[in-house]
């Protein structure tokens, strides 16, 4: 994890104030816990620790998706069942397959190297 993209997002948006940040990977949970202890940093004390990718994105404006675990790729249904469509699904890893369904149900979907896609506003 030491170079790890997350790192430096992590980084960036607590830097930027957000407010929170709920992080779940089934790979790398303790190696994250160590990377981001808040005797480095106070900031990482904004980070919470969850035991699956629901318990992570209930109660969250947006998913940001930085490894390439396999359970990634069938997360739609979960976003689906645990957010509200305009919910923001970014995808560093390009993990979800049917993201043009997310958009279609009202979500909105950025992946890395591409434009983002957003819900059609109603005419």
């Amino acid at each position: 994890m030491r170079d790890a993209s997350s790192i430096k997002v992590v980084e960036s948006l607590l830097g930027k104030g957000v407010i929170k940040i709920n992080a779940y990977d089934p790979l790398a949970i303790e190696t994250a816990k160590e990377t981001f202890t808040p005797s480095q940093n106070i900031l990482f004390e904004k980070i919470d620790y969850f035991q699956t990718a629901r318990e992570a994105i209930k109660g969250t404006d947006a998913l940001f998706i930085s490894s390439d675990c396999e359970e990634f790729r069938g997360l739609s249904r979960t976003i689906e069942e645990t957010a509200s469509p305009h919910y923001l699904v970014m995808d560093g890893r390009r993990m979800i397959p049917d993201f043009e369904d997310l958009v279609a149900k009202g979500y909105s979907y950025l992946a890395v190297g591409s434009m983002a896609l957003t819900p059609e506003k109603p005419s």
